[in-house]
C-alpha cells in the first residue's frame, strides 16, 4: 500500500493545484475541522501552515473537491460543505447543501445554504427553467 505522502505527491501532479495566498478584498477566513486548514467566505480554501491555496478539481458533476492531508490522512472534501460547516456549523440533520443560484462550482458563502431535499429540488427546477428560458430567448 502507497504511503500518504506518495499518495499526495502523485495528486499534486493530477489535479492539487498550490499558489501562494493573496488576499481579497471582504475575505474572512474559518478554522476547518482540520487544523492546518482554512476556508473563506469566497469559498477559497488553504493551508495555513504553508501559506497556499488549495484549487482542487472539479469533480464530473460540477463540485469544487479539494484533498486536505490531517495526521498523515488524506481527506477529500467539497468545498461547499467546508464553507457552511466552517461559517453556519454542523450540517443539521436531515439537511443538505443548497447552491442558491444553481452553480455548483459557486462556493461563496452568500451562494450556499442548508436546506432541506425538497428546497434543493425546488431550486433544480428553477435553475432548469431559467436556462431554458435563457437559451430560447437568445
Amino acid at each position: 500500500m502507497k504511503s500518504s505522502q506518495n499518495q499526495l505527491n502523485n495528486l499534486k501532479d493530477k489535479w492539487v493545484v498550490f499558489n501562494p495566498y493573496v488576499p481579497l478584498s471582504g475575505e474572512e477566513w474559518m478554522e476547518t475541522e482540520f487544523p492546518e486548514y482554512s476556508v473563506s467566505n469566497l469559498g477559497r480554501v488553504r493551508n495555513t501552515v504553508k501559506g497556499n491555496l488549495l484549487y482542487g478539481k472539479l469533480t464530473k458533476i460540477g463540485y469544487q473537491q479539494v484533498c486536505l492531508k490531517s495526521a498523515g490522512v488524506l481527506n477529500f472534501r467539497y468545498v461547499h460543505h467546508l464553507v457552511l460547516n466552517a461559517f453556519r456549523g454542523s450540517r443539521p440533520e436531515g439537511k443538505e447543501t443548497r447552491h442558491l443560484n444553481g452553480i455548483r462550482s459557486d462556493n461563496r458563502l452568500e451562494n450556499l445554504a442548508w436546506g432541506t431535499r425538497q428546497e434543493n429540488m425546488k431550486d433544480k427546477i428553477r435553475h432548469a427553467l431559467i436556462r431554458l428560458f435563457n437559451s430560447m430567448s437568445t
